[in-house]
């Protein structure tokens, strides 16, 4: 019996020591390392971010400056330029809530990949609707391994773009049962001074993580398109939708937009976009 008593306690020990080894971390925070497979749409999000957030104008929220941290500064909005020239505000209809985290060494990760940023868009109800986070790393080679791994897990690709020579940018797209992940990929050239050392810099490779619910996937789409009368006011001035450029029904992109979404990526009669010119760069 007292054998019996001892294997059964040294079970116990082992599954509490496993749940609490696979358990999620319950605010983010560095080196936390959020497990972005794991996620299932119903996360605590004001929980996991706490006080630890960026405000929709970018900046970080400060108790003693911005007061009490209310919806209207977690209010989910596109910027650019154009749309604050405009004074138009996209999504035109309230969507819902956009959580940022502060720029924090393997606050998430994904398929053994660790992210410095993660961003969570909810609905209405401050429920999670989309994931996005952003990493770097400089080891070019990276790209190809993880790729690979993604592949050998998600099987091929659903949509592979070519976006841009400019940065050399990329997109893979993978649709499953529940979500659609986007992994976008980029190279950019940074540089670290510092007052004991000699400058360092070097070109790293980014990746922009997307996972999107399939039941909201649509709303998230039509959360990006504004609809323009016939003249828009732009810098004081009333222009027409031709002078600007813009379509009657306008798409403003930000992270949470998937590239699939842009029909240029598809009506490519010339190869622009196809993904084998990648390989090029």
């Amino acid at each position: 019996m007292k054998n019996l008593t001892f294997i059964y306690l040294i079970a116990l020990v082992i599954f509490f020591s496993c749940n609490a080894k696979d358990k999620q971390p319950e605010i983010l925070e560095a080196k936390g390392g959020f497990d972005l497979e794991k996620v299932d749409f119903k996360e605590d999000v004001p929980r996991l971010y706490g006080n630890n957030v960026i405000l929709s104008d970018g900046m970080r929220y400060d108790s003693a400056e911005n007061g009490k941290l209310t919806d209207e500064l977690l209010k989910y909005k596109i910027s650019n330029s154009m749309l604050d020239a405009m004074k138009i505000t996209v999504p035109q209809k309230d969507f819902g809530y956009l959580y940022q985290s502060h720029t924090s060494d393997s606050v998430a990760k994904f398929n053994g990949y660790y992210f410095s940023n993660l961003n969570i868009l909810t609905d209405k109800n401050k429920k999670p609707v989309a994931y996005h986070a952003e990493g770097e790393i400089y080891d070019l080679k990276a790209k190809k391994a993880f790729l690979a791994k993604m592949k050998e897990k998600y099987g091929a690709p659903k949509y592979s773009i070519f976006i841009s020579h400019h940065f050399s940018q990329s997109s893979y797209e993978w649709s499953l049962k529940d979500r659609t992940i986007q992994l976008g990929t980029s190279k950019g050239f940074s540089a670290n001074f510092s007052t004991d050392s000699d400058a360092k810099s070097g070109e790293y490779l980014r990746f922009d993580l997307l996972i999107i619910a399939n039941d909201k996937k649509e709303q998230v789409h039509k959360a990006h398109l504004y609809e323009f009368g016939d003249k828009v006011l732009y810098n004081g001035k009333y222009l027409t939708l031709e002078e600007l450029q813009l379509d009657k029904k306008s798409t403003f992109k930000d992270v949470f937009l998937l590239n699939s979404t842009d029909k240029k990526y598809f009506n490519d009669p010339t190869g622009q976009y196809d993904i084998s010119r990648e390989e090029a760069e």
